[in-house]
């Protein structure tokens, strides 16, 4: 069954069994896969509210309204060969305007964004509409919180409040006031930051825009290559550099970028949440880094690796069942499907630790999966790892003594004792290192890159 006819289903419903947690949970996540029928929800809505209008709430009226709603779905096939004759129409008139050179621009779409928001939002002003729907020209003033906005193009937009910011369409964000980090995956390539004082347009993959309460900007090129441009002229940014504007539009120079400065933001695309104190958080590599020089001595790391990316093959690793596993004890082998959208993070012990260490971090979205053997790390380096940093085993080539193994796999008498705790809720994980000098135990952890909270 269709996406959307599912949800008409569900539609059809009394209106107490909408309003349940699971069904309207249901009618969330239809809609928001499936355009077609985010498209009947809003028809569905209007009508609704339309008729609400019309009638008193007579039982008898109400029951009016349903044989509407029955006879609608049975004139489907009429509506049905309607199309088809209307798409036929648009087909002959589009070749006939193209072939004439006057082709006429793309509408905008009515929908430009969706919104997620994995925790409680205070909002200045009116407040976004319901089940996410973010329609182009939306001011958005958020006071407290967080939150994500996965616009149309394909661009991902981190933002943690104070923001003030107005999502112009699905290609365009302007920022009044706060702190944006937007991913940009190859399909988005042009997405567009403005603010008062300066246009950013992206020629790469994620980079970071601040403005303050003065109206100056700052633009943070963390990966890839964007054009900043001012009243004064442009200049291109690549990864590692930023540059300053002041409220008249006048550019100073060029500064090394911040990491540390969108790290909330950075944490939101890889889907940590925050509260998180056990186990520290890298600042983003802005320059090329060996992974031995990232971790230091004394506590469990945790390196945002990537952010919203595509699966290009299937994946097989170690699965997300909740559970305790060590040496003695191994996690069964889940496959994650090839165009999944993920966001990774590599978890890692000091080097040369010689008292044991523990940590619990919690994710805001589902773990998937876990890599953990060397040929797991091995494997998922090179696409799921950091641009910037250089694992031990590039391209199999063995670059370091030291070893990447998190608990050695089958034996009576492990020389670790290495374990991990998937709790119960499937979003928080617990790490217990107790590795000897020459180890450096690794995971690296696939997360969901949607938040699927009710």
């Amino acid at each position: 069954m269709k996406d959307r006819d599912a949800l008409l289903n569900l539609l059809q419903l009394p209106r107490e069994a909408r309003e349940t947690p699971i069904v309207f949970s249901t009618i969330r996540q239809l809609i928001a896969r499936d355009d077609e029928a985010l498209r009947l929800y809003i028809r569905w809505a209007a009508f609704e509210a339309s008729l609400s209008r019309a009638f008193s709430g007579d039982p008898s009226e109400r029951s009016q309204i349903v044989s509407a709603v029955r006879r609608q779905r049975n004139q489907a096939f009429g509506q049905w060969i309607g199309l088809m004759l209307t798409l036929l129409l648009i087909s002959v008139t589009g070749f006939y305007l193209w072939s004439r050179g006057s082709f006429p621009k793309e509408a905008g779409v009515p929908i430009a964004a969706q919104l997620d928001t994995p925790e409680q939002i205070l909002w200045g002003g009116k407040e976004p509409e319901q089940l996410g729907i973010v329609r182009p020209g939306t001011r958005l003033n958020a006071l407290t919180g967080r939150f994500l906005l996965r616009l149309d193009s394909g661009a991902v937009a981190a933002c943690t409040a104070p923001v003030d910011l107005e999502v112009v369409d699905g290609w365009e964000l302007f920022v009044h006031r706060g702190d944006v980090c937007v991913q940009v995956p190859q399909q988005a390539r042009g997405f567009r930051v403005n603010t008062e004082a300066v246009k950013v347009v992206d020629l790469g993959t994620l980079f970071g825009v601040r403005v303050d309460d003065e109206g100056r900007a700052e633009v943070h090129v963390l990966e890839g290559r964007v054009q900043s441009t001012t009243r004064f002229g442009s200049q291109d940014l690549t990864t590692g550099f930023a540059q300053k504007v002041d409220n008249s539009g006048r550019p100073e120079k060029i500064i090394p970028a911040v990491g540390e400065m969108f790290s909330t933001q950075l944490s939101s695309l890889a889907g940590i949440a925050p509260g998180t104190d056990s186990i520290r958080i890298l600042p983003h590599p802005v320059s090329p880094v060996r992974i031995e020089d990232l971790n230091q001595e004394g506590t469990i790391h945790l390196l945002m690796e990537r952010a919203q990316i595509t699966l290009d093959t299937t994946l097989e690793i170690a699965s997300s069942l909740p559970g305790t596993y060590d040496a003695q004890h191994l996690p069964k082998l889940t496959k994650i499907p090839k165009d999944a959208l993920v966001s990774t993070c590599l978890i890692m012990g000091g080097k040369t630790s010689s008292a044991p260490l523990g940590g619990t971090i919690t994710f805001d979205r589902p773990i998937l999966g876990i890599a953990l053997s060397s040929s797991q790390l091995d494997m998922t380096d090179r696409r799921y790892g950091h641009r910037l940093v250089q694992y031990l085993n590039p391209e199999g080539v063995k670059q370091s003594s030291l070893s990447r193994v998190f608990f050695t796999e089958g034996t009576a008498a492990a020389t670790t004792a290495n374990r991990f705790t998937i709790h119960p809720d499937g979003r928080t994980l617990t790490v217990h290192i107790d590795s000897a000098s020459g180890e450096f135990p690794q995971l690296r952890v696939f997360i969901a890159a949607r938040h699927e909270g009710p």
